[in-house]
């Protein structure tokens, strides 16, 4: 691999989706029923997980939505998504060893007192994990947060132990998403509460209808031991997605997914709103080790995101770097959608790699981080 980023299908997207006819709301609704439609769709073999031309891979982790670096480890901290895992939901990757396993978790009978709300013990066995994020401690002991679907809509919380050689997880609360939200991403505060996106509401049916419609029933949550949960203004959108909060705790940046923008909201003070435009759906964002933020994303439009299943029309995806105070967008990577590899959702830097995980495959896709942004 060169370090060179590519461009392979930049503006693809719109005329395959017209060519493929999925412009209509009917379409849309036969085409998928749900969510988890598309993460249940077949996935190429194992056996194919020889490096095509930039792109390496780690195959056997599924469906990797949301990944982040534990600190000062080469371990990352993942989550499967839309496959009811149960205690299997949550992985831990080596990038050294390029291994993947399964991460253990263990059960306290109640919740810790800062969640003392939580009705109970999470269900393992139907258990189903999407974003995460992780509050960095001392001595290798971090605290986890976890965005569930499965048996109830919540942020689960576990002491993640990474001080052993083997690391480990162990619930210790939960706080419960206000009615009517799917959630999709979490980011720690620095007062001991959190952010968190709402997807969709559940409650005006699927969200295939409500993005296609562009009906902004997303919104950015806070969430403190005392103040329980706010809405941030300013984070209303289609489909708000990723999350992230500024060291200082100052700023809250959001992907507004089908808006194909990146937010950037105050959450100290009275600064401005900024959105900034992106050529591809930002799904999650994560800090890199210079201080930008990388986006991850579809290359492509709602439609054919929903519409399609992997193999006959998987998404392209596309990776960018965001300038936090100029809210500048540079392009790294625009690579077409393959039946190994398409639509990816989350992008980590480790070392000289970049390590990028999708909501529907059988891989991790591994790449070199660009020496110098895409060409305008």
């Amino acid at each position: 691999m060169d370090g060179q980023p590519r461009r392979s299908a930049r503006n693809s997207a719109p005329r395959l989706a017209l060519a493929l006819g999925v412009s209509t709301l009917g379409a849309l609704a036969v085409a998928l029923a749900g969510a988890a439609g598309i993460a249940r769709s077949q996935t190429a073999s194992p056996a194919s997980c020889s490096a095509q031309g930039p792109i390496a891979y780690l195959c056997g982790p599924k469906n990797i939505e949301d990944m982040e670096q534990v600190p000062g480890t080469p371990l990352l901290v993942a989550a499967s998504y839309g496959l009811k895992a149960g205690p299997n939901s949550l992985a831990l990757i080596d990038t050294r060893s390029r291994t993947a396993a399964v991460l253990p978790i263990e059960m306290a009978p109640k919740p810790d007192a800062p969640y003392a709300a939580c009705p109970g013990p999470v269900d393992l066995a139907q258990f189903s994990a999407h974003g995460l994020a992780l509050r960095p401690g001392a001595g290798g002991k971090h605290t986890l947060y976890v965005v569930n679907h499965g048996g109830r809509e919540s942020i689960e919380v576990f002491a993640f132990d990474a001080s052993q050689a083997k690391p480990k997880a162990r619930w210790i609360g939960c706080v419960v998403l206000p009615k009517g939200a799917s959630g999709n991403a979490v980011a720690p505060l620095p007062d001991g509460g959190f952010v968190a996106t709402k997807f969709f509401d559940p409650r005006l049916g699927p969200f295939v209808p409500q993005f296609a419609a562009h009906k902004r029933t997303s919104v950015v949550y806070r969430w403190s031991p005392k103040g329980g949960w706010n809405v941030v203004p300013g984070g209303e959108a289609t489909g708000d997605n990723g999350i992230l909060v500024s060291p200082d705790g100052a700023w809250v940046y959001v992907s507004a997914w089908v808006d194909k923008a990146v937010i950037r909201l105050p959450l100290k003070g009275s600064g401005k709103i900024v959105r900034t435009k992106v050529d591809f759906m930002p799904d999650n964002l994560r800090w890199a080790p210079d201080g930008s933020i990388l986006i991850a994303g579809q290359a492509t439009d709602i439609d054919l995101v929903v519409a399609c299943k992997r193999g006959v029309c998987a998404p392209d995806w596309g990776v960018a770097r965001l300038d936090p105070k100029s809210m500048a967008v540079s392009y790294l990577y625009w690579e077409k959608g393959t039946n190994l590899f398409a639509g990816a959702t989350t992008a980590v830097q480790v070392g000289d790699k970049l390590w990028l995980g999708t909501f529907n495959g059988d891989r991790l896709a591994i790449a070199d981080v660009p020496k110098a942004p895409l060409k305008p």
